[in-house]
This record gives structure tokens, sequence and C-alpha cells, in this order.
């Protein structure tokens, strides 16, 4: 699929044609910079000397197979990554180090896929003819308008994808509140830090100030003024201790880090997250008709006895 990519791409270029490609751009240099600096406080060093290429990137995440932290590094380093989009432009794919790419063959059919199709089938009933200056920039117009709208279409389309991934996320652990899962830090926020159940691969926030006040927020950890540090990658104990399916959030409480001593007594209840939905309280069941029931006093006029003044006839 890569190479037929490639190669399409390429006999656009020596043809001198218009067509769409799919431009992906070099990282956001700051959040890469915030990538090196999560890996080696992780103990890593990544190559490239500040500027690596996605080769070197590629080469590095190999060497974190198995790793507690791959996933987080994995998922930061996306974030660096800016989004690909298609365009008339040919600037080439950093992600896939090729130079020239575009989408003629995909598992996924999309419609700039049959765009460039479209373009090779018109070449050839021309029979390569070539064509006047206006006409080509007339193209090269309407290619960008397509690609533009292809973009924003397929960011709309991963917008509802994260949305329903999110909504069943809840709906799946909705019935669950008060257990346990073992899980892993996935990420960390200067509010507090995410969580994903190691089986369920279910996402959900734990409050930092759930864990006490004072901390303070440094390379992929949070640290506080106790010493007490949690940082990506760490295994954990984590209760689940809301779900809002209508918010699609979900929030998680420590029981006990994996080494350390718990950090809330198994079964203990836990302070509620903000914006957690309440659960609904235990009411006592009624009790049943005859003895030790409780009747309620009659008002004035009524007889103390039900159906009083009305006589069962006998069958």
């Amino acid at each position: 699929m890569l190479a037929a990519n490639e190669a399409v791409a390429a006999w656009f270029q020596e043809q001198e044609l218009p067509s769409v490609y799919r431009f992906h751009a070099e990282p956001d240099p700051d959040k890469l910079a915030a990538f090196t600096e999560l890996a080696q406080a992780q103990g890593f060093t990544v190559p490239g000397k500040g500027e690596p290429t996605s080769r070197d990137l590629n080469l590095f995440m190999r060497k974190l197979v198995g790793h507690p932290g791959q996933r987080a590094l994995n998922q930061l380093l996306l974030r660096s990554m800016m989004q690909a989009v298609y365009s008339p432009d040919q600037v080439g794919h950093y992600g896939l180090g090729a130079e020239e790419y575009l989408h003629f063959t995909s598992p996924i059919r999309r419609y700039p896929d049959l765009l460039v199709h479209r373009l090779l089938r018109a070449h050839w009933q021309r029979g390569g003819r070539g064509r006047s200056t206006r006409e080509l920039g007339h193209e090269v117009e309407q290619l960008r308008s397509k690609s533009e709208h292809s973009s924003e279409r397929e960011r709309a389309a991963m917008k509802a994808e994260r949305e329903v991934n999110a909504l069943y996320a809840a709906l799946l652990m909705e019935d669950r509140v008060g257990e346990e899962f073992a899980a892993t830090v996935s990420s960390i926020t200067d509010f507090g830090f995410f969580v994903e159940l190691d089986a369920e691969h279910v996402e959900g926030l734990v409050r930092a100030e759930d864990l006490g006040t004072g901390h303070r927020l440094v390379v992929g950890a949070l640290v506080w003024p106790d010493g007490r540090r949690v940082q990506v990658g760490q295994r954990l104990t984590a209760r689940l201790a809301g779900v809002s399916v209508p918010r699609r959030q979900i929030t998680f409480e420590v029981v006990a880090f994996e080494g350390q001593k718990p950090v809330r007594p198994r079964g203990a209840p836990g302070k509620a997250p903000k914006g957690a939905p309440s659960q609904p309280s235990r009411q006592a069941k009624p009790a049943p008709h005859g003895r030790g029931r409780r009747q309620e006093k009659p008002g004035p006029g009524q007889s103390r006895r039900p159906h009083a003044g009305k006589r069962r006839r006998k069958r």
C-alpha cells in the first residue's frame, strides 16, 4: 500500500500534473521538546540531538516495547505531531519519511483516493495531451477547495469517533462503581492524572486534590510536599468513583500504588470527586403485610380498619 501511494505520487510529480497529496508537517518543536524531557525522566535518551528524524523516533519507540511508560510516551509523541491534511501542494510526509506521498489505495476508501483515480483517468482519456497554464491553475484551485473540505470532514469524523468511544466507555463502566481495577498512569495534568485500566482499556481521571493539597507539576509527574510522586507509567490499584454518561466522564480514586502502602483501606468510601453523579442511597425494604407493619394514623372520621364499612361478599 505505501509503495503504491509513493509510486503514484512520484508519477504525478514527474508528469508535472496537479494532484491531491497527503501532507504531514514536521512536529511542533515545543511539544517535541516536552516529549524528549519526559523520555529523559523515564531514563531514555532520544536520538537526533534535539531534531530527531521520523526514522530516529521510530527506532526509539521500538526500544520501548514492554516498558511501563510505552503507551504514555507514544501518546505524547502523537500529540507532538502535526495533523496530516490533504493538499494540492507536494510537501512530503514527515511521519512516513516520504518525499512524495498521496492516498491512491488504502484500507479505508476516502474521497481523496477517488480524486486521484479521476485525475489519472482524465489524463489517460486526453491521451497525455498537455493543457494551458490557465486550465492547470483552475484545476489546482478546485483541488485545493476539495482538499480543504476533505481535511475538515476528516477532523469531524475523528471527533465523532472519540465522543462515541467515550460514551460507550461510560456505558460499560456505569454499573461498576465501587469496583477496583489494576491500572497504569497514562498522562499527567496540573489538576490530576489519567489512569487506564489494564484489562478494560478504559481511561478516567484521578483528581490530585483527592491525594492532598500543595502538589506541583514537573516533567511527567505530580509531586507533593511530603515527597509523594505520581509519574507516567506508574502501576496502581484504582477504584471506580463515579460515572457520568451524559458528560462522558469517568473518575477514579487511588486504592494503592504498586509497592506502596494503601492510600485508602480497601472498601472504605472515598471523597466523591467534583462533578461525579451521586449514587442512589439504599432504601429500607417495606415490611410485609401483617404483624410488625407500621400503619399510618387514621384521620378524623376514618376507621382504623382498612375497608371499614364494606363487607366482602362471600363467593
